[in-house]
């Protein structure tokens, strides 16, 4: 009875785990269908909350009722992308909450309606070390964006996810392999530098312990949440920055010469005054030999 009590607490951890590194920051990895300019950057962070459920088959094999419970995101998710060629960016989301990493590629595939519309794939290798857990998990979404005018927005995406995580507990390896799909939604509103998106994803998985696929612990997760970030062209604002400090420069090396030729002005104005004392020209002052 031990045993079992063992093996459903850590199942019940396991399965946490996977819920908060592959489920609630999600939503940070997925945005629009559009691909940065190259050389273009954008920096942004995600705060979210969702709402988690756990269900199990009965021996019936009907599900019971479910566990519920809410898993805000008090830490932001820290994503940075850049853009490499045209189409085609880089990126990485930090989630300092789990201590997990998720690195993505992004390749818009489909530009239609004068470019309004975009269709992106973002395959994504997410790291987890959480505690006593470590894993990985892979997703791979469908974006699509609409642009419905220069400053506003809509995407849509789905994708599927599998993950292994493994735990030491008590010095028994106890692993569980998660498999699942999800789909989300959201709008984007930008300027030219920042942008705002509020978004809703949710997502179901199916987690299987050890080598065991006959019994399954099912989680849903619903999840909302807001991004806001920064993008633009960090090579051009570097370079416009040092254009400033150049400027500055050469207004301050301006007044100093400035400054020193007023003073070269005022010593020519009292040099006339001093030289009646002194003696004529062709006389030192001194007797002849």
């Amino acid at each position: 009875m031990r045993t079992d009590t063992q093996t459903t607490l850590t199942a019940v951890a396991l399965v946490s785990l996977i819920a908060i590194a592959t489920g609630c920051p999600s939503a940070a990895i997925h945005r629009t269908a559009r691909t940065l300019d190259p050389g273009q950057s954008e920096l942004s962070a995600t705060a979210n909350v969702g709402l988690t459920g756990f269900s199990a088959p009965t021996s019936e094999g009907t599900p019971s009722s479910s566990l519920n419970f809410a898993m805000p995101g008090v830490v932001p998710v820290l994503s940075y992308h850049l853009g490499v060629v045209d189409n085609f960016e880089v990126g990485a989301n930090v989630s300092p909450l789990t201590l997990s990493i998720d690195l993505d590629t992004k390749w818009r595939m489909v530009r239609l309606f004068d470019n309004r519309l975009s269709i992106a794939l973002q395959p994504t290798v997410g790291l987890n070390a959480l505690l006593l857990a470590w894993g990985a998990t892979g997703t791979l979404p469908l974006i699509a964006t609409f642009d419905i005018t220069d400053m506003f927005s809509i995407s849509g995406w789905g994708y599927g996810r599998a993950g292994q995580i493994r735990m030491v507990p008590g010095g028994t390896d106890t692993s569980v392999t998660s498999v699942g799909a999800g789909l989300g939604a959201g709008v984007e509103v930008r300027g030219d530098s920042f942008f705002m998106m509020p978004m809703i994803e949710a997502n179901s998985g199916f987690n299987f312990f050890g080598n065991r696929f006959d019994s399954y612990l099912r989680t849903d997760v619903i999840q909302v949440g807001v991004a806001i970030g920064y993008h633009g062209d960090l090579l051009r604002i570097m370079d416009r920055k040092l254009d400033k400090i150049d400027g500055k420069v050469d207004r301050l090396e301006k007044k100093v010469d400035d400054g020193f030729e007023r003073i070269d002005q005022k010593l020519d104005a009292i040099a006339p005054a001093g030289a009646t004392s002194a003696p004529a020209s062709g006389e030192s002052g001194l007797d002849p030999l």
